[in-house]
């Protein structure tokens, strides 16, 4: 009996992925455990082993297409087996009248007027596209010779004859662009900021930070030679030793209950040139900070080859974003649920300000924390900030 090839679901949140590569060819010998095909998510790219062992054939997803969860893409035949008559179905069967077999798909070069001497036919094969925007291109009467596809290959895509239905795909009198569509990791960023900026009241508070003690004791451990330390991991150590006395920040909001961690899993936000990936730092509090900066450094690498693990961006507590390293002074984050707060880190510069009657320049940094108002009231929020502010003055990060 054929083995059916699926895109799997790698999080219970999953509704989508995308098929980056096959490593085997249609007709090729497959065995069970093999790699088959490399699968990307909003978080990361898999390699996916083959259930079972047979010839690949029937294959339907091309590299590049997202392809709903459960969805049958490829069969594995044993030896001497033939394939189902029908075949894999790309889409389900669109309903007939009782006793009326369906129809077969008509193709574009099909349904288009015979050619004349100023028109010539393009033949079928020169237009790429996915079943789904044939069929809707038949529906609104468009050729799908005159749409530019945004799929592999230029492959014409549903969203490509939705925009050209709209009249974006209509080009007269407008400048040149480059569509991307929205996929995979910004795909999801999307969804789960949207939800929770509409869902979740949020309160912004901002401290400033003399970091003249900080500066000075990052100084010393370097030419202590003590290890490579960076200012996010003292971030990192202080944030966690801070919550540790103000817990009902390191905690989530689940349906009406508020669930105060004892542990801190911090979330180091590390910025993708598609999107935002979260890795968790376990147990901050029990680290110290060369050891932080190791495994924030492994994270960071790991991340921008798409190569960390589910668990290893599952669980945070409470999410420190850092956009300092740009430049940026000060900017607010969205709370990342079921999280109740996010703190933001600005840049440090040098600032005039006022030092018991006179002025001096000293190193400051802006830090804002976010928090959903559902869990957390604004006054509980400025005692952690200020707490926070305090030890990042006296350099209390041990």
């Amino acid at each position: 009996m054929p083995v059916d090839i699926i895109m799997p679901a790698l999080e219970m949140s999953q509704d989508t992925g995308q098929l980056v590569r096959w490593f085997k060819s249609e007709g090729e010998l497959v065995r069970q455990g093999e790699p088959l095909m490399e699968i990307e998510t909003d978080k990361m790219v898999l390699e996916i082993e083959s259930p079972g062992t047979g010839v690949l054939t029937q294959v339907t997803a091309a590299p590049g297409e997202e392809i709903p969860v459960g969805k049958v893409i490829a069969l594995l035949l044993a030896e001497g087996e033939s394939a189902p008559e029908s075949g894999i179905q790309s889409e389900p069967p669109m309903s007939s009248p009782a006793g009326t077999p369906p129809q077969p798909e008509v193709s574009e070069a099909d349904a288009r007027p015979p050619a004349t001497a100023d028109q010539p036919m393009v033949a079928a094969t020169q237009v790429r596209a996915s079943p789904k925007s044939r069929r809707l291109a038949r529906e609104l009467g468009i050729d799908l010779s005159t749409v530019t596809g945004t799929g592999p290959q230029g492959s014409i895509q549903t969203q490509d004859v939705q925009q050209y239905a709209s009249g974006a795909g209509d080009s007269a009198g407008q400048s040149q662009y480059t569509a991307q569509p929205i996929k995979g990791i910004r795909k999801v960023i999307a969804k789960r900021l949207q939800k929770s900026a509409q869902e979740a009241p949020h309160i912004s508070l901002t401290l400033s930070v003399d970091m003249g003690k900080i500066q000075a004791e990052l100084s010393r451990q370097s030419s202590h030679g003590e290890g490579a330390v960076k200012l996010s991991s003292m971030l990192c150590k202080a944030v966690a030793l801070t919550l540790a006395e103000h817990p009902r920040l390191n905690a989530h909001l689940v349906d009406n209950e508020i669930r105060i961690f004892e542990n801190v899993h911090l979330g180091v936000a590390v910025a993708l040139e598609e999107g935002l990936v979260v890795p968790v730092i376990r147990d901050v509090g029990s680290k110290g900070v060369v050891q932080i900066q190791a495994e924030m450094s492994e994270f960071a690498g790991r991340a921008r080859q798409r190569q960390l693990q589910l668990d290893e961006m599952k669980g945070a507590t409470f999410t420190l974003s850092n956009l300092g390293m740009y430049g940026i002074e000060h900017f607010t984050s969205i709370v990342n649920p079921p999280e109740v707060a996010i703190l933001s880190a600005g840049a440090v510069r040098d600032e005039p300000v006022a030092c018991e009657g006179r002025i001096e320049v000293r190193p400051r940094m802006q830090m804002t924390i976010n928090c959903d108002h559902r869990a957390v009231d604004g006054a509980v929020a400025a005692e952690f900030l200020r707490a926070l502010k305090q030890r990042l003055e006296m350099a209390e990060v041990a």
